[in-house]
């Protein structure tokens, strides 16, 4: 065009890979504040929530969640209303999370599920911040009113 040359690419596939969530998040809005492995754990009668990795984006943290229950009866993690403290700031779940959804649902004995929540991007520099999770068992037996707390460090 107008004496210049133009390169064009051309894909021609007949096969395509599936992708995990946190991957496709990856690639839409890469981490380019950097990705920080956290893989700290707790545990209250059979039901685990792990904290595996935090990850700063343009405008947004990552966390990324696995919870595993190994109890006798269905549960589930409270992550509708999780916030992210540091000092005296809250951040919430932004308007794209979704991962929410997925650890809120029930979650069958034997079964672990991995999820990202993205939330309003918090400071990085602070090298710290503190995270809640509210969980509930259908095993009436079980004291469930005490919260998962996790001070993260970076």
């Amino acid at each position: 065009m107008a004496g210049g040359q133009i390169d064009v690419v051309q894909i021609d596939g007949e096969t395509g890979k599936k992708v995990s969530e946190a991957r496709a998040l990856a690639i839409a809005d890469p981490p380019v504040g950097g990705t920080k492995r956290l893989d700290t754990e707790q545990s209250q009668a059979g039901f685990t929530v792990k904290l595996k990795s935090i990850s700063w984006t343009e405008d947004a943290t990552r966390l990324v969640v696995e919870v595993t229950n190994n109890g006798a009866a269905k549960a589930s993690l409270s992550a509708y209303d999780v916030v992210i403290q540091q000092g005296s700031r809250q951040f919430d779940l932004s308007d794209d999370d979704e991962g929410a959804d997925e650890l809120s649902d029930d979650i069958n004995p034997g079964v672990t599920k991995k999820a990202t929540l993205t939330f309003d991007k918090i400071s990085r520099s602070r090298g710290k911040g503190y995270i809640e999770f509210e969980w509930l068992s259908d095993d009436y037996d079980i004291d469930s009113d005490n919260p998962f707390g996790f001070t993260m460090n970076w």
